[in-house]
C-alpha cells in the first residue's frame, strides 16, 4: 500500500499521486536516512470503523434516544407549566428555576404531582381544538339550509337517490 502523505493544510493524498517534485527529499533527515518535504509527512492510514465495536454503536444509540427522550419530556412538561391557567407568575418561575437547577428532579416531581392533571389538561385542549375546527368547518361549509339546497340540486339531477337524499337532510338536521 503506497504511504499517505499530508500536506500543510491537512489535506491526505496517495503519495504515488504527488508530483515528482513535491516528493522530492529537500528537508532535514529522518531517522532511516531519508529526507523529509518540509510540507508533507508520510502516514498510516487509520481504519475508524475497526475501532468502534457494535455494542459501543448500540449503547451511543440508545445514549442518544435517551437524551431526545429526556429533552422531549422537558420541553413538554415546561409547556403545561407555561400553558396552565391555574398557576400565577411566580409559580411558573418557581417551576421553571426548579427545572434550571435541578432538572431531572425537577422534571420527575413535576411528572408525579401533575401528572393526571396533565393528562386531563392535554385532553381537554385536544377537544376544544377538535371543537373549534369543526365549528370552523361548519362555518365554511354553511348550515344545513345549505347542504340540504345542495341535496335537493343532486336528487333533481339524477346523482343521488331519494334513500340517500334522506340521509343527508337527516344529518344536516342533527348537527
Amino acid at each position: 500500500m503506497p504511504p499517505i502523505v499530508t500536506d500543510g493544510a491537512g489535506f491526505r493524498t496517495d503519495a504515488s499521486l504527488c508530483p515528482t517534485w513535491m516528493r522530492a527529499p529537500l528537508a532535514g533527515p529522518l531517522g532511516d536516512g531519508r529526507l523529509e518535504h518540509p510540507t508533507f509527512r508520510e502516514e498510516t492510514p487509520v481504519p475508524v470503523a475497526a475501532d468502534y465495536p457494535l455494542l459501543d454503536i448500540f449503547w451511543t444509540m440508545i445514549i442518544f434516544f435517551a437524551w431526545m427522550i429526556w429533552f422531549w419530556m422537558l420541553i413538554t412538561v415546561l409547556m403545561d407549566v407555561f400553558s396552565r391557567q391555574d398557576v400565577s407568575g411566580w409559580g411558573k418561575a418557581g417551576w421553571s428555576l426548579f427545572m434550571i437547577v435541578l432538572p431531572f428532579l425537577g422534571v420527575l416531581i413535576y411528572l408525579i404531582a401533575q401528572g393526571k392533571q396533565m393528562s386531563e389538561r392535554r385532553a381537554a385542549d385536544a377537544l376544544n381544538s377538535k371543537a373549534q375546527f369543526d365549528e370552523y368547518v361548519r362555518s365554511v361549509a354553511g348550515g344545513p339550509t345549505e347542504q340540504i339546497a345542495k341535496a335537493k340540486e343532486l336528487l333533481d339531477s339524477g346523482a343521488i337517490d331519494q334513500a340517500e337524499f334522506d340521509r343527508i337532510k337527516q344529518k344536516a338536521l342533527a348537527t
